[in-house]
């Protein structure tokens, strides 16, 4: 290997992990549980995690409805010479700041890198909020 990747872990057997040098014993009880809870909640990867619980089965539905609601797109013919934008599922764990879990959020986003300027798209569009000047 070159020499520049010495400094990187390439095994999953790591000999000084984390959990060896993060300390939890000064933490309040409070603290203590909220981190040990952060620690305990994982966010799925793929969209195959994802289906395999309900709460983000809901949390896919959930996106899906407001897409619709809002009228985000419309399904029209590919022209020709053109290639479709992909999308990806993003899943995020909202949680109070007691540390409990508020609710799975699952949002879906365009692969808008695999564009090119000139050949996928003349002019970008960003939508302002509250005021005219964004």
């Amino acid at each position: 290997m070159p020499r520049k990747s010495n400094d990187f872990v390439v095994e999953w057997k790591v000999k000084y992990g984390i959990e060896k040098v993060v300390n939890y014993s000064k933490l309040s009880v409070e603290n203590h549980c909220f981190a040990t809870s952060l620690n305990k909640s994982v966010e799925p990867k793929s969209y195959f995690e994802a289906v395999k619980d309900p709460n983000w089965i809901s949390a896919i539905n959930e996106e899906i409805k407001a897409l619709n609601r809002n009228q985000t797109w419309d399904l029209v013919p590919l022209p020709k010479g053109r290639t479709l934008v992909g999308c990806k599922w993003i899943y995020k764990i909202k949680y109070k700041s007691s540390g409990e879990i508020e609710r799975s959020k699952a949002r879906l986003v365009a692969k808008g890198y695999s564009q090119k300027e000139g050949v996928d798209f003349e002019e970008t569009f960003a939508p302002c909020g509250k005021n005219e000047y964004c």
